[in-house]
This record gives structure tokens, sequence and C-alpha cells, in this order.
């Protein structure tokens, strides 16, 4: 399977969307991950530097779909 464009690239600042609140941080690192509840493979991206206490979210790599641009 081809991997698709990465939508966030190394140190832009996005917004992170948990179950419960939404924070920003800075992407620190990406890897291409397996996500559970699409039953399959996406971008997965480390954040860092929160501006507040992180979105509530336990995942090392976050999929790509709960990041969004500023």
């Amino acid at each position: 399977m081809a991997r698709p464009p990465q939508k966030y690239q190394e140190g832009e600042r996005v917004r992170v969307q948990g179950w419960a609140k939404s924070d920003i941080g800075t992407v620190a690192s990406t890897d291409w991950i397996y996500h559970d509840r699409m039953s399959g493979w996406c971008w997965g991206y480390a954040v860092r530097d929160w501006d507040g206490d992180g979105p509530g979210l336990t995942f090392t790599y976050i999929p790509e779909g709960y990041l969004r641009s500023l």
C-alpha cells in the first residue's frame, strides 16, 4: 500500500482534539502506525510542548485524524 503524503510536518504547531478536551502542541516526529479504531494504517504524530495540560490522550503517536492545522 502506498502511503499518502503527511498532512503535518515536524516543528508545525497543531491543535489536537482528545475525547474531552483539546490543546495546541508542536509535532516532534512522525511514524506510520496501525490505528485500531480505523482498522488500518495512517500517519501518527508525536506532539510535545503543549500550551496547557495536553488533550488527555495516551497515544505515543497520535493518529492524523485527531490533529487540525492552526
